[in-house]
């Protein structure tokens, strides 16, 4: 059976911070949904993560985007991503900030009904799991100094390690995009998620989360971002999930 995708999507400031620096996107029809978070302490934030999202949605709006295969779109997400960083650093530069830049995960589902699958694009710390059954797994690492000098998810990295990214868009005009390709399955419950909602909560407090309402989408995301609250809010939390179900 051919798979579709039955999405929601959420994003809260928090209890703490000022603003909302995050950022999502659904576009459903294409199969394509995106987090992004604008990097903690890089003047405008909210401008990079709405920047990554709104040049992808412009790239989708093409009247030729209607008949793209999945290599196409991943194309066109790539490219979309690459103008919107080097947009990032011309207006940086004209605004007179050091630097504006976001993570991003996006998930682009191929449909094909004898071998689904959904590719995973991302870069920075926001995060992709899936919920398969009664098992909740990451389908991406952290692109962070704390990651890359060894520290698991479980230890505590140095101050001088923590919230520093080390691939972003805004950085390079050029985004260094980790590609991970995931099979699918029916009843697959995908979640991408900025790391306000992961850092606030832990894996069997989200999965808890997941099984209790997966059957209510709409509101799953509102009820993860206020988990996430109660434990703090310390950060602004942006949540799409996306249940895989069996079409005709």
């Amino acid at each position: 059976m051919i798979q579709f995708l039955t999405a929601a999507a959420a994003t809260d400031r928090g209890l703490v911070r000022k603003k909302n620096e995050d950022s999502f996107l659904c576009l459903p029809s294409h199969g394509v949904f995106v987090v992004a978070d604008g990097i903690g302490g890089a003047s405008g934030g909210d401008i990079a993560s709405r920047a990554v999202c709104q040049h992808i949605q412009d790239a989708f709006e093409t009247p030729v985007s209607a008949a793209l295969v999945l290599a196409d779109k991943v194309k066109l997400i790539r490219d979309a991503v690459n103008t919107a960083s080097a947009w990032l650093r011309i207006t940086a530069k004209r605004i007179g900030v050091r630097a504006m830049g976001s993570t991003i995960s996006a998930l682009v589902f191929d449909p094909t009904p004898d071998a689904p699958h959904v590719i995973v694009l991302h870069a920075g710390d926001s995060r992709v799991y899936r919920l398969r059954g009664e098992t909740l797994t990451r389908m991406t690492e952290d692109h962070s100094a704390a990651r890359e000098s060894g520290f698991s998810e479980d230890q505590t990295a140095p101050a001088y390690l923590q919230g520093v990214i080390t691939r972003a868009v805004g950085i390079h005009d050029a985004v260094d995009l980790e590609r991970t390709e995931v099979e699918v399955r029916e009843d697959d419950l995908f979640v991408v998620c900025s790391d306000g909602l992961y850092n606030m909560i832990k894996p069997f407090e989200m999965r808890a989360l997941l099984l209790k309402h997966r059957k209510d989408i709409e509101q799953l995301p509102a009820h993860l971002i206020e988990a996430a609250n109660a434990a703090g809010g310390f950060d602004n939390i942006t949540v799409a999930v996306i249940a895989v179900e069996a079409g005709g």
